[in-house]
């Protein structure tokens, strides 16, 4: 494997969900603009030195509440240059938010590597991630054509469902990696 230059862009710090566990508690709905965006991946792809790769990661927050940003710096950066580097894009998100057209462009770019997160049973994930489950679930076929592993967090609620919980993700076509809460509300989920 290539070493790869990760370059991460924090499209915002808005989120739709309240997750129990979140170590952000004063979210703003303060968003990157494509200014920023752009002059980040002027001066990070014109380089000549370090890899010859750059995976560009969209982070948040929800990243997929700032969809017509990410669309935007994708086009910049594979119809701009010349670049002196090779570039994937990334993101992370929490599924509630796709939409048909989100769907249909990324299906349209598949250099986009997705993963989504679901901590398992519904019972689990609703009580953890502000009651969203059906939204997500809504999409998972969408989501298993990426074959990511699946961002399992593991709360003080989470370990008496957590077999039942790797069963269903593995049940629904995909693999679970965890993420253990290891912020200060580990004693506060119930």
């Amino acid at each position: 494997k290539e070493i790869e230059f990760n370059l991460t862009l924090l499209v915002t710090e808005n989120c739709n969900l309240r997750c129990r566990y979140c170590f952000e508690r004063n979210k703003r709905p303060t968003r990157m603009t494509f200014e920023v965006a752009k002059a980040t991946i002027d001066k990070y792809l014109m380089r000549d030195e370090g890899p010859s790769a750059v995976s560009i990661d969209f982070c948040g927050g929800e990243p997929l509440l700032e969809f017509e940003l990410i669309r935007k710096v994708f086009e910049y950066t594979v119809s701009s240059g010349p670049w002196n580097k090779r570039f994937r894009f990334s993101l992370g998100t929490n599924g509630t938010v796709m939409t048909e057209k989100m769907k249909q462009w990324f299906n349209e770019h598949r250099c986009f590597q997705i993963s989504i997160s679901l901590d398992g049973v519904k019972e689990v994930h609703d009580h953890n991630r502000s009651r969203s489950y059906d939204k997500l679930i809504k999409n998972i076929d969408f989501f298993k054509q990426y074959d990511q592993s699946v961002k399992m967090t593991i709360s003080s609620f989470t370990i008496p469902h957590l077999a039942d919980s790797v069963i269903h993700i593995h049940e629904l076509g995909m693999k679970p990696e965890a993420n253990v809460v290891f912020e200060h509300v580990w004693g506060n989920l119930e």
